[in-house]
């Protein structure tokens, strides 16, 4: 990694020049990487966020997904009626699978993230002043509106209006709450009777 970004230029030179001046037993080792875990649960226990699917920082998704994450495994979690072992790890592998591919398909984006905010090759530059000064805005709001579609909301609580005009994906509604509602139907169908 330290061969990657000598080049990379400092107030002070290059790192690469920062790094041979600085004494070996003074260098720590800090490593920014992405990785996506295939596996996420495990019994009773569930990986969400960074400790399940760690993205590279520039891009801020990590926290945004931690986020996701929470709501989806909390109405996941809410579906779990009757409480047993099997349904609690029915509902825990139904969350990975729900989050999986969203979080798989923002990979590519969070490494062009880093290299648009952070690279310092002449191509790096170059694709730099081209996204950030030339892309025209109709791809800019293509890209934002890809990048909101996905705004899932806990289930158990009213949800909130749309008040925008960009389009939303769906999410999954809760089990439980149509289950109620329809015994509910059922119920005020028989006392109809």
């Amino acid at each position: 990694m330290l061969d990657e970004i000598r080049h990379f230029k400092t107030p002070y030179g290059t790192m690469g020049d920062l790094f041979d001046a600085t004494d070996i037993e003074k260098v720590s080792k800090i490593y920014f990487e992405d990785k996506l875990f295939e596996t996420w649960t495990y019994g009773r226990t569930v990986l969400i966020g960074d400790a399940a699917h760690l993205l590279l920082p520039s891009s801020g998704a990590g926290a945004v997904n931690a986020m996701q994450d929470a709501v989806i495994l909390a109405n996941r979690l809410y579906d779990v009626v009757p409480t047993s072992f099997e349904t609690i790890k029915t509902a825990l592998t139904e969350y990975k699978e729900e989050r999986f591919d969203a979080i798989k398909d923002q990979y590519p984006q969070s490494y062009i993230s880093a290299k648009l905010i952070f690279g310092h090759t002449f191509i790096e530059r170059v694709l730099r002043h081209v996204v950030f000064n030339w892309l025209p805005k109709s791809v800019q709001r293509k890209q934002m509106i890809k990048d909101t579609a996905y705004r899932p909301q806990a289930n158990f609580l009213p949800l909130a209006p749309k008040r925008g005009t960009l389009e939303i994906i769906p999410q999954r509604p809760s089990k439980r709450i149509q289950d109620e509602k329809e015994n509910t139907k059922n119920v005020n169908a028989v006392a109809a009777v």
